[in-house]
């Protein structure tokens, strides 16, 4: 399915494959361009997540969950949805 829209050009592809989902994301890099692969995943791999979007208050939640013992592996917004999602 991701190659059905590479024609729009793209900076980025990946997947995520398990027994119960599989997840795709063909990038067009917005926030964290070298380091935003995506799925992105929190730190012990229990959720993972794709976006297509951007969340404009990253930086600041990112911070607070942070001060929550969360660890980040990139700058990018995806992974802070995967930990909000995590926290709920």
């Amino acid at each position: 399915m991701l190659d059905i829209m590479k024609h729009r050009g793209r900076d980025d592809v990946g997947t995520y494959v398990d027994e119960h989902v599989a997840l795709g994301c063909d990038r067009l890099a917005i926030v964290d361009v070298p380091g935003g692969h995506q799925p992105v995943s929190t730190e012990d791999g229990t959720v993972w997540a794709v976006l297509n979007g951007e969340i404009h208050n990253h930086r600041e939640l990112r911070a607070d969950f942070q001060q929550k013992s969360h660890r980040f592996s990139s700058l990018s917004d995806t992974e802070v949805l995967a930990h909000a999602y995590a926290t709920t």
